[in-house]
């Protein structure tokens, strides 16, 4: 069950990207951030790493062609590095002695 679930996750987001897209080039009004969280719980790289793999492929191919001006913030388990260096991007690790935010805590 959990791979129909993280298989689902994935659509959304596809489908979120495209729309994205679509409105990148046609100069339509939709925030330039989109936000992506943990599309990957149920389908971790080690589970099913050609499907993963294959997704941070077309984010890196989205973030350098239709939507270079888009700021991708994403927030996931799972992380694979950029191939070309076309773009700038963060890559920040959570942990409990450097908390995303400062007054949080928790396991």
């Amino acid at each position: 069950m959990p791979a129909v679930v993280g298989r689902q996750v994935l659509f959304n987001v596809c489908y979120a990207l495209a729309s994205h897209r679509v409105a990148a080039e046609h100069n339509l009004p939709l925030p330039t951030f989109p936000i992506v969280d943990s599309p990957t719980r149920n389908i971790s790289s080690d589970v099913n790493p050609e499907l993963v793999a294959n997704y941070f492929k077309l984010i890196h191919a989205l973030a350098e062609g239709a939507l270079k001006n888009t700021q991708f913030i994403l927030s996931d388990s799972d992380w694979a590095q950029p191939q070309s260096t076309g773009f700038n991007f963060t890559e920040r690790l959570l942990s409990r002695e450097d908390p995303l935010i400062a007054y949080c805590s928790g396991p």
